[in-house]
C-alpha cells in the first residue's frame, strides 16, 4: 500500500513535465490582477460573438470561453484588421483580455484577438520588375516590404501605364512598378494582384517625327497597332479609330 501511495504523485507529475514538448501546446499567462493572455486556442464552436475554444497540451485540455465585444481588436496573423465574421471553427487564436467570474469554464473578456490561421492579407508594394513568366502570367518584384515577391496577374487585372491601359504582355523586365495592390499569401509568398500601375516616362512624349521600317501590323480594322523599327529600336504605334462628324 505504501508503495502505491508513493507512485501516484510521480504518475501525476510526468504529464505536467511533458506539456512543453508538444508542438501544439497552448501557452497561458494569468496575472494576479486577472489579466489573461493565451497562445494557441483552437476554436470549436461559435455562438454570435462568443467563441468556445480549447487550450490543449497533448491529449489534455481546458475549455476557454472568449467573449468578443465591439471594443475587441481583431487582427489577422500579420496584423491586418479582421472581424468576428472572419473567425471560423477549427482556426487557432491568440487572445488577450481579463478573466470573468465563471463556474466550471474559464471565461475571458477579450481585448485583442489575433487569428493566426488567417495568412492572406491586403498588401500594396512597388519595385522594379526582375523577371517575367509569360506562361504563368506572373512577375518577380523585389521590394522593401515583402522582399522578392512573385506577383500573379489575372486576365481581368487592370494594368495602367500612365493614363493608358496596357496588357500583361506589354510589361518587360526592368519596368518600374509604381504600385501593385492585391492579396498576399504568407504561406506561398505570392501576391495576387487586383490592380497594377507601371511607371510611364513622360519625356518620350516630346513631339517629334519618326521615320523607320514597318515591321508588323496588329489588327485589320481600326483601332490597330503597328510595330515600326526606328534606328534599331521597335516602336508600337497605336492607330485610334477616327471619329465621325
Amino acid at each position: 500500500m505504501n508503495a502505491l501511495k508513493h507512485t501516484v504523485p510521480v504518475i501525476a507529475i510526468i504529464p505536467l513535465l511533458l506539456l512543453p514538448l508538444f508542438a501544439s501546446a497552448s501557452e497561458i499567462h494569468i496575472l494576479p490582477s486577472g489579466e489573461f493572455s493565451v497562445k494557441g486556442l483552437a476554436v470549436f464552436q461559435k455562438s454570435g460573438p462568443n467563441l468556445f475554444t480549447r487550450a490543449s497540451w497533448g491529449t489534455a485540455f481546458i475549455r476557454v470561453v472568449v467573449l468578443v465585444s465591439s471594443s475587441t481588436a481583431i487582427v489577422k496573423n500579420h496584423g491586418e484588421v479582421a472581424s468576428i465574421g472572419d473567425i471560423k471553427e477549427g482556426q487557432i487564436l491568440d487572445v488577450d483580455g481579463t478573466l470573468a467570474a465563471s463556474g466550471d469554464n474559464m471565461i475571458v473578456n477579450a481585448t485583442r484577438v489575433r487569428n493566426t490561421s488567417l495568412l492572406r492579407e491586403s498588401k500594396t508594394i512597388s519595385g522594379t520588375v526582375l523577371s517575367i513568366d509569360r506562361g504563368a502570367s506572373s512577375l518577380v518584384l523585389p521590394n522593401a516590404s515583402l522582399g522578392t515577391t512573385t506577383v500573379s496577374v489575372g486576365a481581368s487585372t487592370p494594368i495602367k501605364k500612365g493614363a493608358r491601359s496596357i496588357q500583361f504582355g506589354d510589361i518587360s523586365a526592368g519596368d518600374k512598378v509604381v504600385s501593385v495592390s492585391g492579396t498576399y499569401d504568407y504561406e506561398t509568398g505570392v501576391l495576387t494582384a487586383t490592380a497594377l500601375e507601371i511607371f510611364q516616362d513622360k519625356t518620350i512624349f516630346t513631339a517629334r517625327n519618326f521615320e523607320g521600317t514597318l515591321k508588323s501590323i496588329s489588327g485589320t480594322t481600326l483601332p490597330a497597332a503597328l510595330v515600326v523599327t526606328v534606328g534599331g529600336t521597335d516602336y508600337t504605334v497605336y492607330l485610334a479609330k477616327r471619329p465621325r462628324y
